[in-house]
Parts: C-alpha cells; structure tokens; sequence
C-alpha cells in the first residue's frame, strides 16, 4: 500500500513538473511569436490603379503616396498620375501626364517613365518618346521627353524634347531631383546613332526646378560603352555625392558589366565598376538606386540573378551581395526595386518568370538595418506583360508594394 502511494506520488510529481515544463515552453514560443510579429514590418501590397502598368511610387514628406503609371497600347499609350493621402485607401482620379497622344511606349519594360519629387513636392516626369513623337517614324530621333507640375499634380506642363544633338536614345533614360530645386535629365546614346561600342551616358541639369537645363554633357569616360537596350537609373542623394547614376556597359559587345557614376556637382563624375557580367545579348536589364544613412544603395540583375550593395560615399571595399539561387541554375529574376523603412530595414523587391510580351510573379526580401535577410519574404503572381514593381516606405512605417 505505502509503495502504491509512493508510486503515485511521484508520478504526481513528474507530471507536475513536466506540464510546468511545457508551460514555459508555451510561455517562451508565445514570447518569441509576440517579439517575431512586433519585428516584422507591415508590408502591404496592391495592384495598379486602373490597371495600368509599369507603376512609379514617391511618398512626400508629409507621408502622402504619389504615384504615375502607363496605360494603353504598349507601343503608344499615356501616362497617368494619381495621389493618395496619408492613412486612406483611396486614389484620386487620374490626371493624364503626357499632351501629345500616346507619347509614352511600354515595350521592352525600360523605356518607360521615370519620376521624382522635387523642392516643395514638385513633381517632375520624363520618358523615352513612342512613335507618335518622332518625325518621320525615325527611330534614331526618339526624343527624351520632360513634363513637371508645380500645383501638385492637378495640371502638366506640355511635354518637351531636351535632346539637342545627342540622339539614339534606345534603352530609355531617367532623372533625378533634389530638395534645392536642381534636376537632372539623364540618357544614353551613341554619337549620330552609333553603335554600344561609342554609346555614351549623356545628362541635362537644371538648377531651377526644370525651368531651364544647361547643355548636353557627357560624363562616362568613354571607354566601356553602354548596353543599348538596357535602362540606367539616376538618383540624387541627400548626403555625399548628389548625383548618381547606375549603368551597364557593353565593351567588346560582351562585357555588360554594371558601373557607377558618382558627382557632388553634377559635371565631374567619376566612375566605379561594381559587376561583371560577360554576355553576348542586351538583357534589357534594369536598375534601382536609394539612399540610406548615408549610403547608397544599389541592386541590378546579373546573369538571371538580383545583386544588390552599398556604396560607401568615401569609397572602400564594396561587397557585391546575390540572392539565394535555392539550386535553381537558370534564374528568370529582373527589374529590382528598393524601399527603405522607417526603421533602417530594406526592401528588395524583383520579378521573376518575365520575358517578351509575358508578364509573371513579384517577389520581395526584407533586409535588417545592418544588411541581414531577414524571414520576411514572399511572392505575389499576377504581373502582367510588360511590366514592373515599385517599392515605397511609408511615414506609418510600413512598406508598400505596388504592381
């Protein structure tokens, strides 16, 4: 009987002990979820407005959503711009970009639209023109388009060629604006329609909010070329260098390796190569660039791969990150797209599975503060064909994700 009970006992004792066990274990799990879930950034993700394609986002700094879009026939269609305020769902209705009459082209995916806010949260707008623009259908004069609007997006001024001899444009252009009223126009091309070997980064900069620009300026040494039907990416940085400009080269017609240009002036650049791609073919790539403490961020596609790193203003080692493969060996990955949270983390967000009149899937990766992936990762089907993500923080904190 006194065996029984002590038998009893312990067991008692040992189911006390191990139902206190797997309590701390749920208190650690739920702990450790509440922690994970407080981490985690809010990453919200919504297709374009009015289904239109090839979405570019900007947020002000009174955290209000600014975003322009293609819509039409690929080869000639329009560009449109629709603003969200902070903390509602709803966009306002659309305001048509471009004057002229499908003025704005959508095939290839990089020769679309660029788009930055400027001083006092002026918008600024430019793109390679489409067929309707060139005067007798030659496509060696496609012209390099601007608009701006100064009363926040409720009227554009009438779209303006601001190529003046430098012609041949092919893989698109871009821009970039400050806060102290300075744009720049930024293009590639070759000398009288030349071929990649003689292709050259040309730029335009305004010092007056785009009211005027000074000359055509070529500020790429010369000596790699350019991918002609690759898109190159402009940003202007608040600290370090201003200007900034991403590209691909084309020495050889196989080197299509990824260069930096980098200028506190924006007329003295100096260059730096940050990947190596050997290539017989123009993979109409594009690129991304932002800014984060003080340095620049930039991500491209390699060999079917994203590869993204930071760029030190003052220079030093660059260490070139790539994208897990997951033993994938023939990767479909493109047109990168970076966001900056509020809290240091980064969003890198490409496609996947797109190629020529075929749409395909968005995926992104959220990277911490100190550039560690982190779990926070996932896909979205349903791109359509010709275009691309945007990626924007937001003032709430969270990340928004557009295509």
């Amino acid at each position: 009987m006194h065996y029984v009970c002590a038998v009893e006992q312990q067991t008692h004792d040992n189911s006390m002990k191990t139902s206190f066990l797997f309590s701390m274990w749920l208190l650690i799990c739920l702990t450790m979820t509440i922690a994970s879930a407080k981490d985690a950034l809010n990453i919200s993700i919504i297709k374009t407005p009015n289904e239109g394609l090839q979405p570019l986002a900007q947020v002000d700094a009174k955290g209000d959503l600014h975003l322009v879009y293609f819509k039409g026939d690929a080869a000639h269609g329009d560009l449109f711009y629709v603003q969200r305020a902070k903390g509602t769902r709803e966009f306002t209705n659309p305001v048509r970009v471009n004057h002229i009459d499908g003025a704005v082209m959508a095939i290839g995916t990089i020769r679309g639209a660029h788009f930055a806010l400027g001083r006092d949260g002026n918008l600024h707008i430019a793109w390679m023109g489409s067929k309707n623009t060139m005067k007798d259908d030659d496509h060696h004069h496609a012209p390099m388009l601007y608009t701006r609007s100064l009363d926040g997006g409720e009227t554009f001024e009438r779209e303006r060629n601001l190529i003046e001899d430098a012609y041949g444009l092919d893989g698109g252009g871009s821009l970039a604006a400050d806060d102290e009223g300075n744009v720049m126009l930024v293009w590639h091309a070759g000398a009288k329609g030349g071929g990649e070997a003689v292709r050259r980064v040309w730029t335009r900069l305004s010092s007056n909010e785009g009211e005027s620009f000074g000359p055509e300026k070529a500020v790429d040494d010369g000596k790699a070329g350019v991918c002609g039907c690759c898109g190159l990416q402009a940003y202007a940085a608040a600290s370090g260098p201003r200007w900034n400009i991403l590209y691909r080269s084309a020495t050889e017609q196989v080197n299509r390796d990824m260069y930096l240009l980098a200028s506190s002036d924006g007329q003295k650049f100096t260059s730096r190569r940050l990947d190596e791609w050997k290539i017989e073919a123009c993979p109409m790539s594009s690129a991304a660039l932002i800014e984060r403490q003080g340095k620049v961020l930039a991500a491209w596609e390699t060999n079917g791969n994203i590869v993204y790193t930071s760029v030190a203003s003052e220079g030093g080692k660059l260490e070139v990150n790539r994208l897990p493969t997951n033993g994938e060996k023939k990767l479909k990955r493109k047109h990168p797209a970076i966001a900056i949270a509020e809290d240091g983390s980064a969003l890198l967000c490409w496609t996947e599975g797109t190629g020529w009149k075929r749409g395909g899937s968005v995926h992104w990766q959220v990277f911490d503060a100190g550039g560690k992936p982190t779990d926070q990762k996932g896909a979205r089907d349903g791109l359509p064909a010709w275009s691309k993500p945007t990626v924007v923080g937001e003032k709430s904190g969270g990340l928004l994700i557009v295509f």
